[in-house]
């Protein structure tokens, strides 16, 4: 008897299995994590291009896993769980190593971390009604859009961006407004999402 079984459910989830190469590049960005931040906060210049490197990484395993699961076959509710899982704990992790150098403001972490808080019960509260809340494309772009924004402020504390743009604004904070906006944005489609009819 097969202990592993490939089924397609209409749901986009094809496979039981959960030793994949994708569910792999999804805890190898969680496993990075305290790395990744305890580079940021040891801020000696070695040690922020080790982040930027490691970050770098991460965002190709946060693409790749996806895409490998699509392309692979191997879409399972394993992986529907631990990508956008290791997603917020990554993510919100490096902004929290950000709040402790003083990179961003408590708000703006306030904010970030409420939408990633509040998505999962949205999620609860769609299934309740019979919806399957999976991962919307307005997370995929606060995805993208954090993912960015973590870069651009590392490369400014390593001198490769320019602390302020054209017109005087200032870099960090124009890049981590835009991360803020879409996770409003995020959190307003799925709530209109979850409160839809069924």
């Amino acid at each position: 008897m097969a202990l592993e079984q490939d089924r397609g459910n209409g749901d986009g989830i094809h496979s039981s299995r959960w030793v994949t190469l994708p569910n792999g590049l999804s805890l190898l960005r969680l496993l990075l994590t305290p790395v990744v931040v305890w580079l940021i906060l040891t801020q000696t210049p070695s040690a922020l291009w080790a982040a930027l490197v490691l970050m770098l990484v991460a965002e190709v395993t946060d693409f790749l896993d996806g895409y490998l699961a699509r392309a692979l076959n191997q879409q399972s509710e394993l992986g529907r769980l631990i990508d956008p899982v290791s997603d917020v704990i990554y993510h919100v992790s490096i902004f929290m190593a950000f709040l402790k150098q003083g990179w961003i403001e408590p708000w703006m972490l306030f904010v970030i971390y409420a939408r990633d808080l509040g998505v999962p019960y949205l999620r609860t509260l769609a299934r309740q009604k019979g919806i399957d809340l999976g991962v919307r494309f307005s997370g995929k772009v606060k995805t993208a859009i954090h993912g960015v924004a973590q870069l651009v402020v590392v490369m400014i504390a390593l001198g490769l961006i320019g602390e302020t743009m054209p017109g005087g604004f200032e870099t960090g904070y124009a890049v981590l407004m835009i991360a803020v906006i879409a996770s409003l944005v995020s959190l307003a489609d799925y709530a209109r999402a979850a409160f839809a009819k069924s």
